[in-house]
C-alpha cells in the first residue's frame, strides 16, 4: 500500500518539475525573442537615422543649385557666324572664352560678368549679350582661373624634351619651301616673331626637338600664311603642330592661319596652343 502511494507521489512530483521546466523554457524563449526584436528595431532605427542624415545634404545641394540659377545678362556666341579668329579671347579679362574645335566657346558661366568687353572685337558680329537663366558671376572663381593660367610654365604644362635641336634653314614662314625633308614626321612649331625675345627660356620650353617656323600676322597677310601652311600640310606628313603667339590681338592671326590651313588641307593634325604673356610667362590654352 505504501509502495503504491510512493509511486503516485513520485509521478506527481515528476509532472510538477516537468511543467516548471517547460514554463522556464517558454519564459526564456520569450525573453530571447523580446531582446532580439528590440535589437532588430534598434538597428532599423539607426539605419533610418543614417539614411535621413545622408539624404539631407543632397536635398540641400539640390535646393542650393536651384537658388544659384539666376536671370542675368551673359555673352552668347553664334557658332554659325564664328570663324575662330580668336580676337575676342584676349579681350575677355575674366578668361571666360576659349577656342574649342575652331570656335569661340564660353568655358564656364561663372567666369562671364556679362559686361561684353569682347563684343567690339568680333569681325563677324557673332557675339551678343542676352538675358537668360545662368549661374551668377563668381569673382573668386575668376581669380582662381586667372591665377592658374598666369602661372609660369612648369613641367606639368610643357615637358622639356631631351631631344637636341635639329639644324634648319630658313625659318621664316614666307621663305620656307612647301616641300622639304625636315617637314617629314616633324613636330612643327609655329611661333610669333616676338615670342623668342619675350619668353624666357624659349628654346627649352618650346623649341627643343621641333622644326621651327616664325611669322608675324601684323606685317604679313594671315590669309597667305594659311595658304602656305595648307600646302605644307598637304605635301608633308607633319606629326603635330604647336602654335605660340603673343597675347596681343593681332598675334592670334597665327592661330587662325593654322586652323584655316587644316581646313584647306583636309588633314587632321594635333594642335597645341600657347599664349606668351608680355611679362614673359606662358599659358597653355
Amino acid at each position: 500500500m505504501r509502495s503504491d502511494k510512493n509511486k503516485v507521489w513520485s509521478r506527481i512530483t515528476s509532472n510538477l518539475c516537468s511543467n516548471a521546466n517547460s514554463s522556464r523554457s517558454k519564459k526564456k524563449a520569450k525573453n530571447t525573442f523580446t531582446q532580439s526584436t528590440k535589437k532588430r528595431c534598434g538597428l532599423f532605427l539607426e539605419l533610418s537615422k543614417t539614411t535621413l542624415k545622408n539624404s539631407a545634404p543632397q536635398a540641400e545641394n539640390v535646393k542650393e543649385e536651384k537658388i544659384n540659377m539666376i536671370k542675368r545678362k551673359i555673352v552668347n556666341i553664334n557658332e554659325n557666324l564664328c570663324t575662330g579668329c580668336g580676337n575676342c579671347i584676349p579681350k575677355c579679362a575674366e578668361g571666360a572664352l576659349q577656342i574649342v574645335n575652331g570656335k569661340a566657346k564660353m568655358i564656364k558661366e561663372v567666369y562671364c560678368d556679362g559686361l561684353g568687353a569682347c563684343l567690339g572685337y568680333c569681325p563677324q558680329g557673332a557675339i551678343t549679350i542676352i538675358e537668360r537663366e545662368a549661374e551668377p558671376f563668381d569673382e573668386k572663381e575668376v581669380h582662381e582661373n586667372l591665377k592658374s593660367k598666369a602661372t609660369t610654365a612648369t613641367t606639368s604644362n610643357i615637358q622639356a624634351h631631351s631631344k637636341p635641336q635639329k639644324p634648319q634653314w630658313p625659318v621664316k614662314l614666307n621663305l620656307v619651301p612647301t616641300k622639304a625633308p625636315f617637314f617629314e614626321n616633324a613636330n612643327l612649331l609655329l611661333a610669333a616673331d616676338c615670342a623668342p625675345i619675350a619668353l624666357r627660356n624659349f628654346h627649352d620650353k618650346l623649341m627643343s626637338g621641333k622644326r621651327v617656323l616664325i611669322g608675324c600676322p601684323k606685317f604679313n597677310d594671315a590669309r597667305e600664311y594659311a595658304q602656305k601652311l595648307s600646302e605644307i600640310f598637304k605635301q608633308n606628313d607633319v606629326a603635330d603642330v604647336t602654335v605660340a603667339y603673343m597675347e596681343v590681338p593681332c598675334c592670334t592671326g597665327l592661330k587662325w592661319a593654322v586652323n584655316k590651313a587644316l581646313e584647306l588641307s583636309g588633314k587632321q593634325i594635333p594642335v597645341k596652343e600657347y599664349e606668351v604673356k608680355i611679362g614673359g610667362e606662358i599659358v597653355e590654352l
